[in-house]
C-alpha cells in the first residue's frame, strides 16, 4: 500500500503485504487457532516472529499464505476488490469530512470574530458607565 496526499494508504497489489495473525486467519477465512498451528509448524513461508519473545507478534506475507495453500488467487482477488471499495468509501468520508472541517472553521472564525465585537461593546459600556457612574452618584445631581 502506498501513502495517499490524503494520509490513506492506498491498494497496491495485495501479494505484497505483511499481516497480523488475526488479519491472516480473516483472509484465509479459517480460525486464528488454524493459522497459528500452520506457524508453529512452519508452513508459511516468511512467517516469522516480530521480536525476540514468543510473545511478539507474528508477521506473516500474503505470499507466503497463497504458498501454503492456505489462500487462493480467487481469495486475493476478492480482498482486493473489497480493499479497493473500502478505499473509495474512505477517501468519499474524508472528502465530506474535509467540507465539514472547512464549514465548522469558518462558523468558528465568524463566532470568534463576533465574540471579540461584543467584548468590545462591552468594554465601551464599562468605560462609559465608569465615566458616568460618579456624576449620577454625587451630592449635587440628587438634589441634595
Amino acid at each position: 500500500m502506498t501513502m495517499t496526499g490524503t494520509g490513506l494508504l492506498q491498494p497496491t497489489a495485495v501479494i505484497d503485504r505483511d499481516l497480523s495473525l488475526k488479519e491472516a486467519a480473516k483472509l484465509a477465512r479459517k480460525s486464528v487457532d488454524t493459522i497459528r498451528r500452520r506457524l508453529w509448524d512452519q508452513k508459511v513461508p516468511g512467517a516469522h516472529r516480530d521480536g525476540n519473545s514468543q510473545e511478539s507478534p507474528w508477521v506473516i506475507p500474503v505470499a507466503g499464505l497463497l504458498e501454503s495453500g492456505l489462500v487462493s488467487v480467487a481469495d486475493l482477488q476478492e480482498f482486493d476488490r473489497r480493499v479497493d471499495a473500502k478505499y473509495i468509501e474512505l477517501e468519499e468520508r474524508v472528502g465530506a469530512l474535509s467540507v465539514e472541517l472547512a464549514n465548522a472553521t469558518v462558523r468558528l472564525e465568524t463566532t470568534e470574530r463576533l465574540l471579540a465585537q461584543a467584548n468590545g461593546e462591552v468594554e465601551h459600556h464599562r468605560r462609559m458607565v465608569e465615566r458616568l457612574l460618579p456624576a449620577v452618584l454625587s451630592p449635587t445631581t440628587r438634589g441634595v
